[in-house]
């Protein structure tokens, strides 16, 4: 059973229930959500290439798009690699590379642009890419995990 599975049943079941909150602010309902996700994962997979037994890592601080990747990544069956933000980008570096991830997802995209270096095959992608958002708000049909 994927996980997503079951936001995707959340998203059916009550499209319009609150799911995701920033504060007291409404970031995203079940509908919003499972749809920023399926999009999300349509474009790591057409875009980026990453396919189901991929690793993807996330160096994030806590903040709802890091939910909607994490769904992302778990939707299309890829292997979700959680970093704690508080290390330092070069111990990241090392565990995206001991991991091989494919993607390392950060908020910026520029964690590592600054010298510290990531394996040939490993791209960083920023929550806030204009491509990613594009095809998040132009998600037609979700389709299931």
């Amino acid at each position: 059973m994927n996980i997503s599975e079951w936001l995707l049943q959340a998203a059916r079941v009550s499209p319009d229930a609150p799911a995701i909150r920033c504060g007291l602010d409404l970031h995203a309902t079940y509908g919003q959500f499972a749809a920023r996700s399926a999009g999300m994962a349509t474009y790591l997979s057409d875009t980026l290439g990453i396919r189901k037994g991929d690793r993807v890592a996330l160096f994030m601080q806590n903040c709802p798009e890091y939910l909607e990747i994490l769904h992302a990544v778990l939707w299309m069956g890829a292997i979700v690699v959680p970093i704690n933000y508080k290390l330092h980008p070069r111990e990241a570096a090392w565990i995206i590379d001991d991991a091989k991830a494919c993607v390392v997802v950060t908020q910026t995209g520029t964690v590592f642009a600054s010298g510290i270096e990531l394996s040939d095959n490993c791209n960083e992608l920023g929550t806030h890419n204009p491509a990613l958002t594009a095809a998040v708000q132009s998600s037609a049909e979700i389709m299931p995990p």
